[in-house]
């Protein structure tokens, strides 16, 4: 009883169960958190950069949702030094660790995104695009790069070799755009539409090649590994 009542407490508007994912929703679960949170995945943003991220978002809601993410220590507020001198936000330890739940949401919603080229992502939401994409799981040992080259822009991939521990989540960084400098171990150009029906199965790889909607070029191990991670037949 005691924890219901804290749970009924904790939050504006608590399922008042004994219950984690109650619990997890209690904290989250609220329109836009989840989006707030996605937005802070790659990096600290400004009030500002999260308004024009969330445009539907009325600014008194998201000062709101701010106050209530900073209160559950998901996320913090960081003031930067001089010439900046600004206060940006910015996932706390116990905020990355929604990382995998940000991105096993991302690949459900997968199955449903119809016409990514048409209605795609902005660029500052590519990287988030492309991880949804992605299943690190079925990845092997070795380390490797790549070069991802859409009509939205290029986007670095530097994969880590297998550690002894840890989620193979967080073999993956993606850059935008990529560390200058770097030659990748393999390059990919296509549209993000037809990387999403490729991840989908409505697209055989060697059919979107023929057709030219597809061009995969590097060493012949990275390019295995890419297949794997993007799931491609």
């Amino acid at each position: 009883m005691k924890l219901n009542q804290k749970l009924s407490t904790s939050s504006p508007r608590s399922y008042e169960q004994v219950c984690p994912v109650a619990r997890a929703l209690d904290v989250v679960g609220q329109r836009w958190t989840l989006l707030i949170v996605r937005d802070l995945m790659f990096g600290p943003l400004r009030f500002s950069d999260l308004r024009e991220g969330l445009p539907g978002l009325a600014p008194n809601l998201l000062s709101e949702r701010m106050r209530w993410l900073v209160s559950e220590g998901l996320v913090e507020r960081i003031g930067l030094p001089p010439p900046a001198a600004r206060q940006v936000y910015a996932l706390t330890a116990r905020g990355r660790e929604l990382g995998p739940v940000i991105h096993e949401l991302a690949r459900f919603g997968v199955g449903d995104w119809a016409d990514a080229d048409a209605f795609g992502p902005p660029r500052r939401l590519l990287r988030g695009a492309l991880l949804a994409l992605m299943s690190p799981s079925e990845l092997g040992e070795p380390s490797w790069s790549a070069e991802i080259r859409l009509a939205e822009g290029t986007i670095g991939l530097e994969v880590a070799a297998r550690p002894s521990s840890g989620g193979s989540l967080n073999r993956l960084r993606l850059s935008d755009p990529p560390p200058p400098g770097a030659e990748p171990d393999v390059t990919v150009t296509a549209s993000l539409g037809t990387l999403v029906e490729l991840r989908r199965g409505l697209l055989a790889r060697s059919y979107a090649e023929r057709r030219g909607r597809l061009a995969v070029t590097g060493s012949r191990p990275a390019t295995v590994e890419l297949r794997r991670l993007l799931g491609w037949t």
